[in-house]
């Protein structure tokens, strides 16, 4: 067995462990329900919507939003830290092309319509640099779906399932409200946010959650 009160593990093997139980994970089946619907709604809401339009997924794990998006976009990028997650991305969404890679370093001459990063920030100790390269990545008006765990939530690290027991991932807690007010200092505007409840209950703007232990976010650019 993997001794996981013991150990914290660097993002790329802990995810490179789970990637094979990670899909069946209960936390994956709560963000499949809280989280999935907010960021599908943005992205199919979208107004400016084209044929030609291109996403770009960082972090994009096991592929699930390059799959749910498919039919939505001419093209669409997917990064991620573990080879492990990447094989089964390029499984389920064979017309994405994919770079193996940390988002801190990840860099594209390319800009995207979409962008996403769904609870891959918590991974990242300098944020600052990543969300800059966003701006630059990011077309004018285009979106940034931002999600992560909830700064108030309990946690001290990201324990991920393999299949010899639960591994822990190094995690940095992040203020949401310092990630908001320095994307609006990048041109972004005011963030359309939930937080979600441990119950599932989301209250729009943070105007109702008591205990989040969730957020996501969208922020248009300009």
């Amino acid at each position: 067995m993997i001794n996981a009160t013991s150990e914290i593990f660097e993002v790329e093997r802990a995810y490179d462990l789970a990637a094979s139980r990670y899909d069946g994970w209960k936390w994956q089946d709560f963000w499949r329900a809280h989280e999935t619907p907010f960021a599908l709604n943005q992205i199919n809401g979208r107004p400016s919507a084209t044929s030609n339009d291109r996403l770009l997924d960082l972090g994009c794990g096991t592929g699930s939003y390059l799959l749910a998006t498919r039919e939505r976009f001419r093209d669409s990028v997917g990064v991620d830290v573990s080879g492990e997650m990447l094989s089964i991305a390029r499984r389920r969404s064979p017309s994405s092309r994919f770079v193996h890679g940390s988002i801190e370093t990840f860099h594209s001459a390319d800009q995207f319509d979409v962008i996403l990063a769904t609870r891959v920030i918590s991974h990242v100790r300098e944020w600052k640099p990543v969300f800059a390269s966003v701006r630059r990545m990011l077309k004018q008006n285009g979106l940034f779906i931002l999600t992560n765990v909830h700064s108030a939530h309990d946690y001290a690290s990201t324990r991920l399932p393999t299949e010899k027991g639960a591994v822990s991932a190094s995690t940095y807690k992040h203020d949401e409200r310092e990630l908001f007010e320095f994307l609006q200092q990048q041109g972004f505007r005011v963030p359309n946010y939930i937080e979600i409840e441990g119950d599932g209950r989301c209250g729009q703007n943070g105007a109702s959650a008591v205990a989040p232990v969730g957020w996501a976010a969208t922020l248009q650019l300009g």
